[in-house]
């Protein structure tokens, strides 16, 4: 019995089980050949064709691409919002622990000096696109020194106001190095104005090497650092116990070998005071560390945070910790502004993923140490200039794009929540920040993206009346924006916005101490420059009411204060009235008098009216007129010529409908013509708008609606005391609000 169990003949088996096991002894098909590595080199050349393209790829395009919604925004796929419902634990982590985002779509010039050329040569000439007035210069000594990046704002050189381009963050890296990180949208409005310098000499892009005899013998060269350098941004308290556990500083034996010595100083500061600098420290906004660490991809098995490590640093406040040594040295060979010499001599000793799996497979502990090292470069932003202190400190963190993926995967193990371009410029927002281009109207980016909207609202208009979007609100704002292709301009120095502020504030002891003289000198000389200039201002509302974009600005006029009282009394007087009818209705029938006595006979009447059968009756007795045709319920059983008398019927039937409703849209039409010339007399009447609002949005820290905007300097005037305005919505409600003079820095 067992050789026959174990017999493979199919003929030992029950008929019905045969087909089962001919199926399973049946030989299988031959696989595919496997073609990943013979297409290995395509592939390659195709992702390499892809993100070279435009719109160009970050490094970390591909994490962003599996978890957030892509947009081509100034020649890149940013990630811009995320797939899941990540606002509100994003915003909280920003305030408790940290976030990170990917900023590596700024563009990085470097000046490099040549012919042993002088710092105050290059800062002097670069000094003619800034304003002293208005922002620091190139020549800051805080900047020359090397230890700090400092942001200002770049103007056309010769134009007061009218040819402001954008802001920016510059830092020096001794002896011969300044590097500007500047906007994409700006980028080519500011090489147009430098390729015109004849100091300077372009090498890269090639649209702007148009190098004349002059421009060869210049002594500064210009390189556009594309793919070379990454650039991440933390923000939260904790964001320095993140990097931290991210990575690991190089030993100073190894330093020596290196002959990086002069990184030793550093790398003992930042052991002693990583952990310790909080937001009140004595440490200056843009601050510089460099630091020199180990490959990123050793330590990302390092998944949680240890809270007891977290407390123990942040009881203690260090609120007088000393600035770090020195960046700036001849020594430091391992260098990211270096980046060619890092390209040549370090990036041939990195492993690649396939080189790095081989030797951690089989074993428990990782390798501690490669010979492939990664200069960083730590930037601290302490919440100095902003509105709310909670999410104010920000590191920002640089590091070469070639190792930049395998830093942000270890960040992500860390649990490191990222977010998209929206959720940061609403965390922009509520410290009061304005981002840039889309809340500066007076920039050349900031006057496009107005005409791309502009032209969207034109079309909208353009539609028919179901379709189109009834913003009534655009109709002044427009005028205000157009003003933008002329004249406009936005004050921007810095003494005068106090004053005006000041004036704001204090108006009343001005009045009575110096007559209000300063006041109206500085806005003489203002008006007499030009007859069009805004102000940067702040609302916080009220009580309700959220202010939306292109939402217009009113000061207290008595058409708005009329319209509200007599708003409250219709809505008093239509109470009344519908209480006197009730009443009369019910006194006449019953001879109720009083409230209590209408609800207490109300019921009883109901009663009585369905016992005695009143609605019913009343259907019961009226005749059924109408007659039905069964000829026209069953057309099948008609004749041709009655089959056309009833297609005829039909037609007449259609041309009726078809002209009741043509008549009704007239009606509409004429009705909507009528309402809109009312509205227009109205509009005469009132008092013109003294400004419009350019971002607007609930705030969770101030809990209520914020918004940022601009307004008219001549009609400052006609604010009352309180400085209380009022902001009209899509619909004709108008909302109070406080104004404020906003000093809040360009965050790009």
């Amino acid at each position: 019995m067992r050789r026959r169990a174990m017999s493979h003949n199919v003929k030992r088996l029950p008929r019905l089980f045969r087909p089962v096991d001919v199926n399973l002894n049946k030989k299988k098909k031959k696989k595919m050949p496997s073609r990943i590595w013979r297409r290995r080199a395509s592939r390659l050349i195709r992702r390499s064709m892809v993100e070279n393209s435009k719109p160009r790829w970050l490094s970390t395009h591909i994490w962003h691409a599996k978890r957030f919604h892509m947009e081509a925004i100034w020649g890149f796929k940013l990630a811009a919002k995320c797939c899941q419902k990540t606002f509100r634990p994003n915003y909280r982590s920003s305030l408790s622990s940290s976030i990170i985002t990917d900023r590596s779509y700024l563009t990085c010039l470097q000046f490099t000096l040549t012919k042993n050329t002088s710092i105050s040569f290059i800062s002097n000439l670069l000094s003619k696109f800034c304003q002293k007035k208005c922002s620091p210069t190139f020549n800051n000594l805080f900047a020359i020194s090397g230890n700090f990046e400092i942001s200002l704002l770049l103007f056309k050189p010769g134009d007061d106001f009218n040819g402001f381009i954008g802001p920016c963050r510059f830092s020096w890296f001794l002896p011969n190095k300044l590097n500007l990180w500047i906007h994409p949208s700006i980028e080519l409005d500011f090489l147009k104005e430098i390729s015109l310098l004849n100091e300077i000499k372009i090498i890269s892009p090639s649209k702007y090497c148009n190098n004349t005899a002059e421009k060869i013998e210049a002594s500064i060269e210009l390189n556009v650092l594309k793919n070379k350098i990454s650039r991440f941004q933390l923000i939260g308290p904790k964001s320095l116990i993140y990097l931290n556990f991210v990575f690991k500083l190089v030993l100073d034996e190894e330093l020596d070998i290196l002959d990086c010595s002069d990184y030793r100083d550093i790398h003992n500061w930042w052991r002693l005071f990583a952990t310790k600098i909080v937001s009140n420290s004595s440490l200056q906004s843009g601050t510089l560390i460099n630091l020199l660490v180990e490959d990123p991809r050793l330590f990302r098995a390092q998944r949680s945070l240890n809270n007891k490590f977290i407390e123990e640093n942040n009881e203690i406040n260090y609120s007088n910790i000393p600035l770090p040594p020195s960046n700036n040295s001849k020594n430091l060979k391992i260098n990211l502004w270096n980046w060619k010499e890092f390209e040549d001599e370090m990036l041939p000793k990195r492993l690649t993923n396939s080189d790095f799996e081989k030797i951690c497979v089989g074993k428990l502990v990782l390798p501690s140490r490669t010979d492939f090292k990664v200069p960083i470069v730590l930037i601290l932003h302490l919440p100095q200039k902003c509105k709310n202190y909670l999410g104010g400190f920000r590191v920002d963190f640089l590091c070469p794009t070639q190792v930049s993926y395998d830093f942000w995967l270890a960040f992500q193990f860390a649990k490191c929540r990222a977010i998209g371009l929206k959720n940061w410029e609403h965390l922009n927002f509520e410290n009061g920040l304005v981002n840039f281009p889309n809340e500066f109207v007076d920039s050349f980016a900031g006057k496009r993206k107005l005409k791309e909207e502009v032209e969207l609202i034109e079309k909208n208009s353009k539609k028919s009346h179901k379709c189109r979007l009834a913003f009534i609100k655009l109709q002044k704002c427009l005028k205000l924006i157009n003003l933008m292709d002329n004249n406009l301009f936005v004050l921007k120095e810095r003494l005068l916005l106090k004053q005006i502020d000041y004036w704001l504030k204090n108006r009343e002891r001005r009045r009575r101490n110096d007559d209000d003289n300063e006041w109206i000198n500085v806005e003489e000389n203002l008006i007499n420059n030009s007859k069009h200039c805004f102000v940067a201002i702040y609302l916080k509302m009220l009580s309700k009411g959220i202010p939306k974009k292109f939402s217009l600005i009113y000061t207290t006029d008595n058409y708005i204060l009329k319209k509200e009282s007599e708003n409250f009394k219709k809505f008093k007087e239509i109470e009344n009235e519908e209480e006197k009818i009730e009443g009369e209705f019910l006194v006449e029938q019953n001879g109720y008098k009083n409230k209590k006595e209408i609800v207490g006979g109300f019921l009883p009447l109901l009663e009585e009216n369905l016992s005695n059968g009143i609605f019913s009756n009343e259907l019961e007795n009226k005749p059924f007129d109408k007659q039905i045709n069964l000829k026209n319920l069953f057309p099948q059983n008609l004749n041709k010529k009655e089959l056309k008398t009833l297609r005829n019927k039909r037609k007449k039937e259609k041309k009726k409908r078809k002209k009741k409703i043509e008549e009704e849209k007239n009606g509409l039409k004429e009705g909507c013509l009528i309402i809109e010339e009312e509205k227009e007399k109205i509009d005469d009447t009132r008092q013109s708008p003294i400004g419009f609002i350019i971002n607007g949005n609930y705030s969770f820290i101030e809990a209520r609606g914020i918004a940022l905007g601009y307004a008219l300097l001549s009609s400052l005037k006609s604010i009352n005391t309180d400085r209380i305005v009022f902001v009209q919505n899509t619909e004709e409600n108008f909302y109070k609000a406080i104004i404020e003079i906003n000093f809040s820095i360009a965050e790009i």
